[in-house]
């Protein structure tokens, strides 16, 4: 059984609380400088509660693969909670969903972005089937074709091709 939890540390969850805690450090320095420190410290409480909060709804998310099915637990997002583990063929990347598709291409379940694309490797790994990244530019736009990522008869494709690329630009 695979269980794993949202990743945290990705790019847009990053810049947009960094941004968010520089807004309100700025507000807290302006009203310090004012000679308001109850206002201060006030302004340097809300971003930490904004934080607990967010902790809390992340950390009830969870994805498990079992050996019968594949479950998504305290997200809103799923169109169901599970699905049949055999009849997942491929797992599609994309950066607002992570689609699961069947034998005929169309996808019967999506879930939401709080994954990380290793977090889905580790996810097709387990359920044997190839994984594509439907991501560009830092992961913000999506692509119409999806670059395969994982393939279970091989591994990870898009890490070996880069280390073959660099040992052939080393050797010569």
């Amino acid at each position: 059984m695979l269980t794993l939890r949202p990743g945290v540390w990705r790019l847009g969850v990053v810049v947009t609380y960094g941004a968010l805690l520089a807004v309100f450090v700025a507000f807290a320095v302006i009203k310090l400088a004012v000679g308001q420190p109850g206002q201060a410290i006030i302004s340097l409480i809300i971003p930490v509660l904004i934080g607990l909060i967010a902790a809390f709804r992340v950390r009830r998310i969870r994805l498990e693969v079992n050996e019968d099915v594949v479950r998504v637990q305290g997200s809103r997002r799923p169109d169901n909670d599970q699905v049949p583990r055999n009849e997942i063929r491929t797992i599609h990347y994309f950066p607002s969903m992570v689609s699961f598709r069947g034998p005929d291409g169309e996808s019967f379940w999506t879930i939401g972005p709080e994954w990380t694309l290793r977090q889905m490797v580790k996810v097709a790994a387990t359920l044997e089937v190839p994984l594509y990244d439907h991501r560009r530019s830092l992961g913000m736009r999506m692509a119409t074709t999806g670059r395969l990522v994982y393939d279970p008869a091989s591994g990870l494709v898009a890490r070996r091709k880069l280390r073959q690329v660099l040992q052939r630009s080393i050797s010569s």
